[in-house]
């Protein structure tokens, strides 16, 4: 068996307010357990916690404002609206690969295949204050001739996480402009989303992946008197490596 454990912190500044001392900061630290328990089996699993300081200097105006899904409100010490709630927010997740080392039909090697999950949890939020996503990998793109294919349920809740750090590509409809967010109606990313995302990707060389994604997402919550906010969205890419 081989064991290794890695941990990380970090912090940033997310915006630098000139004749202020309270900056908006990000802090970050995680801890990583990953494993080699036989030829064939493999495992990783990790913890992490997030916090954001000086939330109610993250207005709309304050910083770039692309995303939606965080309940926002005027705040004295704000020029706009502002995330509610602060965020301090734990982030589990682990994974286990099996490895089928006499490859399968149309994968001429190993053939790994994945699964994996994570749970978010923001302490600071009283409610809409949970993620999670779970999905299942086989095979793994990158060398001439294999290929990958992926599925993932995700669920995010509002309050989960800052609105303004997530996948732009990951979104839902809003037949109506979010609550206090600046945003028109129309497609939006960020949180207060769930739904379904698939996968294909194949290397016809080592330099070169082609990848089909397809996204079908929906909001958690919709305005009063509104429909929910499902969308299909499909995604093509050619990845080129020198």
């Amino acid at each position: 068996n081989v064991h290794s454990f890695k941990g990380i912190g970090s912090a940033w500044v997310l915006n630098e307010l000139s004749g202020s001392s309270l900056d908006p900061y990000m802090f970050g630290a995680q801890g990583r357990w990953n494993s080699e328990w036989s030829p064939t089996w493999q495992s990783t699993a990790g913890a992490a916690i997030f916090s954001i300081i000086n939330r109610d200097k993250l207005g709309n105006t304050d910083v770039p404002n692309i995303n939606v899904g965080n309940e926002r409100v005027a705040m004295p010490t704000a020029t706009s609206p502002a995330p509610t709630y602060a965020f301090n927010t734990m982030v589990f997740d682990a994974g286990v690969t099996y490895t089928i080392a006499g490859g399968v039909p149309l994968y001429n090697a190993k053939f790994p295949i994945t699964l994996s999950g994570d749970y978010s949890n923001n302490n600071s939020a009283p409610r809409d204050h949970q993620g999670y996503s779970f999905g299942v990998v086989f095979g793994k793109s990158g060398k001439k001739g294999l290929w990958d294919a992926m599925y993932r349920y995700k669920h995010l809740e509002a309050n989960a996480w800052y609105e303004e750090f997530l996948n732009s590509d990951s979104g839902a409809y809003y037949a109506t402009a979010p609550l206090n967010s600046n945003q028109g109606a129309g497609y939006r990313p960020g949180t207060n989303i769930k739904g379904h995302e698939a996968k294909i990707q194949y290397s016809p060389y080592d330099s070169v992946t082609f990848g089909l994604t397809g996204y079908f997402l929906d909001t958690i919550n919709t305005a009063p008197g509104t429909v929910s906010g499902d969308i299909i969205r499909v995604q093509a890419d050619v990845v080129v490596k020198f």
